[in-house]
């Protein structure tokens, strides 16, 4: 398969947003693009499929889940941090002041 190169205008802070996402993933810039171009055309081709299924059953189609799409952006497992603490969902001590 041969190599082609497209041109994409951006915004300066789309371009900080996938400076942050390359540096979180170890990547560089075009590696983090290629990649979430991927990942969409991948899930854009499920989603047709889904779509044709859903609607021959009558549901609505192609909603997902707020996890869904944020895995989909790639928010959902982005911090490799151990210094984070691990329990904010049910240590107490995180909520204090919380809605003061």
């Amino acid at each position: 398969m041969v190599a082609k190169t497209i041109q994409l205008e951006l915004q300066s802070e789309e371009i900080d947003r996938l400076r942050q996402l390359a540096k979180a993933r170890g990547q560089t810039e075009q590696e983090a693009a290629r990649a979430m171009i991927l990942k969409s055309l991948d899930e854009a081709s499920d989603g047709d499929a889904a779509t044709r299924e859903d609607s021959d059953q009558g549901s609505e189609a192609g909603q997902g889940s707020i996890l869904d799409r944020l895995k989909a952006l790639g928010v959902v497992g982005c911090v490799d941090d151990d210094t984070l603490p691990t329990d904010l969902s049910s240590n107490p001590k995180h909520m204090e002041g919380f809605g003061e």
